[in-house]
């Protein structure tokens, strides 16, 4: 059985993000705002939402940190969840969740400037909603004399940390990712890889929402390497690496220990001829 790296969170810490109970509270959530306008009434006769400074800055700060952490999520395929828990991916979601708490501040102290909506709720919306547009927009673009284009504005620093943010976690990631797939490789080194092609390829039926393409682009990748002298002369445990890391991409941790778990249990069963 392959285990995880002994300096990384165990088997449940990592799938508290990924599994039940994040889409529970996600579901508990959207519960609460699907009944919203049902009980508006009552709400708004109980004085609901609360017109204070404490209710207002959560809730800016909130549209902040969900608009943060959706990008950061969609950037990383294989462990989404554990990438937007990691300092970096936090880093980048703070500081989402910082602009929009600016902006409000910036709306609230310089009323008589902006003049903001006198609601609050309407005022919260427009400072984190319209934080997350200024951050992203850009002014103009530089086109430089060697054909470069910088451009110019409150995206560039976006980029720019989204950059770093990326840099940071490849190393982290890439660090965990080695560690999986080399162990996977070195266990199914004495396997034949062209025993296991026909396993690897059947795992790709196990997803229900794949893409076409990227089913068909893994089953391609496997042929080419039944086909192609070059890999074939390979030993199998760098086979096995190869194929691994663009499993890994596509499946996510999990999935991709149960998947060559189960792989090894079927080369062991299969009868020896």
């Amino acid at each position: 059985m392959t285990e995880a790296p002994p300096d990384e969170p165990t088997h449940g810490q990592r799938r508290w993000l990924g599994s039940g109970h994040a889409w529970w509270v996600f579901l508990a959530l959207l519960v609460v705002l699907l009944a919203l306008p049902w009980s508006q009434a009552r709400l708004a006769e109980r004085g609901w939402p609360p017109d204070t400074w404490l209710w207002r800055y959560l809730a800016v700060a909130a549209i902040g940190a969900v608009v943060g952490f959706a990008e950061v999520v969609s950037r990383y395929r294989d462990e989404p969840w554990t990438v937007a828990g990691s300092p970096p991916g936090l880093t980048f979601i703070g500081a989402n969740a910082a602009a929009a708490l600016a902006a409000l501040g910036v709306l609230e102290y310089y009323h008589e400037v902006f003049t903001p909506p006198a609601d609050g709720l309407t005022r919260t919306l427009l400072a984190g909603f319209g934080a997350m547009l200024v951050l992203r927009s850009k002014l103009l673009t530089l086109r430089q004399p060697g054909g470069a284009d910088v451009e110019v504005g409150p995206a560039f620093v976006v980029d720019s940390l989204l950059t770093a943010v990326n840099r940071d976690v490849d190393r982290r990631r890439a660090e965990r990712r080695i560690a999986l797939v080399t162990r996977m490789a070195r266990r199914l080194s004495a396997h034949p890889f062209e025993h296991s092609a026909p396993h690897l390829k059947g795992a790709l039926l196990a997803f229900q929402t794949m893409d076409a393409e990227e089913r068909t682009r893994l089953s391609n990748t496997i042929r080419t390497m039944l086909s192609d002298p070059e890999v074939i002369a390979l030993a199998n445990e760098v086979k096995y690496a190869m194929i691994g890391y663009d499993y890994l991409t596509a499946f996510g941790e999990q999935t991709f220990i149960c998947a060559f778990d189960e792989l090894e249990r079927s080369i062991l069963a299969a009868p020896r001829g």
